[in-house]
């Protein structure tokens, strides 16, 4: 009988045995399996997006699981794990880390109003009266997106470029009471960038690199157009029906705070690993906790943090920000119940490419979650083929119209005149009426889809030569009429 027991004994501690050992080499082959599925996954992407160049890094308990980088620079070197990318609103939550800096010195109350940091500014502006740093840091200030784009994308260079911006505006009215209202605005982390300089004493740029990016050790992260310059930064290509299309640079100092914040995925690895060891030493736990907390409602089990998207659904929390400029697209996402991160950066932007990198990081954390290897949806540019069928419309009906009123011999005049004039007033109303339409300033939608831009603008000229012409060719028949009667 205590033989039986005695081999039973060891067949168990046998089992034990061998499913420990087990369990490691599963966890590898599950890691190793999620590794060769994001680099297929990537490679798919890259090539069906036609993304110009791209770097991952993804961290995974405690350790980096995947990096590699892919394609070009606009100057065609090899993209590599220390090139630099514009981080586009990825700037965002870095800014917030360092307010919270500042919150931890006791030199800012998240709420407390901003007119006792920047009481020069309040004074001339009786709208920011109330409004509160946390309001700023959760867009919920109550200004509107179109006044956020208004001062964004302005290329502004030199380390007073937040001053220079917030100077030359001389509007700062607010489209709802503080406090009522999420409206996402780059107004709100520009001021930010106003408020962190006058309670520091230095440059927003300064500041950053002495309290967040030297605590973070993140090397190549810089906040200037002038410091990346120094680290080989190479603008990204603008997006032309999907055809990445080299650009003017773009780099606005003065948009640090909100969008113009430039690092590589080595360093954005850094700040994963922050995030995921909640602070690791920069920020005190308390603070991480109120860092990366929900503040707004944006719906259901969907927040704005102080610099966050945050989603709380009970089976699946993380928190994320995506990020674009003119010529850069982004996303960084935390799993902090899986306990995993990742960051992307690109170097192509249009505005009907957004979705991109976003289908991306949905995928990347999809795989990292053992689902598989997602399809990725096809890009759609609509925008651009609209603009491009009405353009081309236009024109065809301008010609024909133009070539018969040259044909006739007696003309409706009164009714071609109104006609004329009604083509110049189309041409002149053209683009406010959609600048209205998408709440957005004509320079912005230029930047983010220059070619729809084109096409509208092809369209404004077709309908004032349209209008020009039909006039001229009226008063030359009119003129042509008369000295004939004269004749006779």
């Amino acid at each position: 009988m205590r033989e039986r027991e005695d081999k039973m004994r060891r067949s168990l501690m046998m089992v034990v045995f061998l499913m420990i050992l087990g369990m490691p080499i599963s966890a590898h082959a599950a890691e190793d399996s999620h590794v060769e599925q994001i680099e297929t996954y990537m490679r798919d992407a890259i090539e069906k997006y036609k993304i110009s160049g791209a770097s991952l890094a993804v961290v995974k308990d405690d350790k980096v699981i995947f990096q590699d980088s892919w394609g070009v620079q606009s100057d065609d070197s090899v993209v590599t794990d220390h090139s630099l990318f514009l981080l586009g609103s990825l700037s965002k939550p870095l800014t917030s880390l360092g307010v919270m800096r500042l919150v931890e010195e006791g030199k800012i109350d998240l709420d407390t109003r901003i007119k006792d940091y920047v009481p020069e500014l309040v004074s001339q502006y009786a709208d920011l009266e109330d409004v509160t740093v946390r309001q700023l840091l959760s867009h919920t200030s109550g200004f509107s997106s179109y006044a956020g784009l208004e001062v964004a994308d302005r290329n502004v260079r030199g380390e007073d470029a937040i001053q220079k911006v917030i100077e030359g505006t001389d509007d700062f009215s607010l489209a709802y009471n503080p406090g009522e209202v999420y409206e996402y605005s780059a107004m709100n982390y520009l001021l930010l960038g106003y408020v962190i300089e006058s309670v520091s004493h230095q440059s927003f740029s300064d500041y950053m690199q002495a309290e967040v990016f030297n605590e973070l050790n993140m090397e190549r992260t810089v906040a200037t157009y002038e410091e990346a310059d120094k680290l080989g930064y190479q603008n990204g290509f603008q997006s032309w029906f999907g055809k990445p299309v080299k650009s003017d640079i773009i780099y606005d100092n003065s948009g640090a705070p909100y969008g113009y914040m430039a690092s590589s995925v080595n360093d954005m690895v850094m700040y994963v690993e922050f995030l995921l060891n909640k602070g690791n030493g920069v920020l005190t736990e308390k603070a991480f906790d109120v860092y990366t907390s929900p503040q707004v409602e944006r719906g259901e089990d969907s927040y704005y943090g102080l610099g966050w998207f945050i989603t709380t659904k009970m089976n699946d929390p993380y928190y994320f920000h995506s990020g674009s400029t003119p010529t850069s697209l982004a996303q960084l996402l935390v799993d902090e119940q899986d306990g995993f991160g990742f960051v992307l950066l690109t170097n192509k932007h249009n505005i009907s490419e957004v979705l991109h990198t976003t289908y991306m990081r949905n995928g990347i954390k999809q795989i990292l979650e053992g689902d598989g290897i997602p399809e990725l949806p096809d890009s759609s540019y609509t925008m651009q083929g609209i603009a491009l069928g009405a353009s081309l419309v236009i024109t065809l009906i301008a010609v024909w119209s133009l070539y018969h009123l040259l044909r006739k011999k007696v003309v409706r005049t009164k009714l071609w005149v109104g006609v004329g004039i009604v083509a110049l007033i189309m041409a002149v109303t053209f683009i406010p009426v959609l600048t209205e339409a998408f709440h957005s300033p004509w320079y912005t939608i230029k930047l983010v889809a220059p070619d729809t831009a084109f096409f509208i603008q092809w369209t404004v000229g077709v309908l004032v030569l349209y209008g020009i012409s039909t006039l001229f060719i009226l008063f030359w028949n009119r003129t042509s009429v008369k000295e004939m009667e004269k004749k006779t």
